[in-house]
């Protein structure tokens, strides 16, 4: 398998893209624990912004908001899966992820719940695509008999990069900030779009 890297051809074993496709499924879901992770200073953040004193409604929103772009995304890149190559998906999907992830940051500096609401839809949308795209090509692409150990290594990072992302979330944002957790996954995220 051959994947362009900045600018060079470069091939790839199935292996290698297993292992980056769910090193990238696992950042997802330590996405996705950000927000839990940190309740009560995300809480303080809605409360600074939208002036409620019902802080925890926007917070179930903010927390569940990113399932309406994923539902979206998944139509949208499902539909292209027939016309693109599943890596050109991907790494689009990821691209606007990595965008979102940026908007989330700086929703804080902006002092914007809005901005930050968003920023959550169109994450979701964003990590449709690798959902949308690669367990099919783990079933195509793993080592026959081996399809179903993969997959369960792929989906492994569901519980795990949760439980990390609600830690990782806590020591960010008592120690730097909740914004920072954003930024630095978008970091490590970057070099493998």
């Amino acid at each position: 398998m051959y994947v362009r890297l900045w600018g060079l051809q470069v091939q790839l074993s199935p292996w290698t893209a297993f292992v980056l496709f769910t090193w990238l499924n696992l950042l997802i879901f330590v996405d996705r624990g950000i927000i839990p992770g940190s309740t009560i200073e995300f809480n303080q953040f809605i409360v600074a912004t939208t002036g409620t004193h019902q802080s925890d409604v926007l917070l179930g929103l903010l927390q569940s908001s990113f399932v309406v772009g994923l539902v979206g995304g998944a139509v949208l890149f499902g539909h292209f899966a027939h016309r693109y190559d599943p890596f050109f998906l991907t790494g689009v999907g990821i691209s606007v992820w990595a965008v979102a992830g940026i908007c989330a940051g700086l929703s804080y500096y902006v002092r914007s719940y809005g901005l930050l609401l968003v920023a959550r839809v169109v994450s979701g949308l964003g990590e449709a695509s690798l959902l949308c795209n690669i367990p099919p090509w783990i079933q195509t692409h793993a080592p026959k008999g081996q399809q179903g150990a993969w997959l369960g290594l792929f989906y492994t990072a569901i519980p795990v990069g949760t439980a990390l992302g609600y830690a990782y979330s806590a020591a960010l944002a008592t120690s730097v900030g909740w914004p920072v957790a954003f930024f630095v996954e978008v970091a490590t995220v970057a070099p493998v779009v």
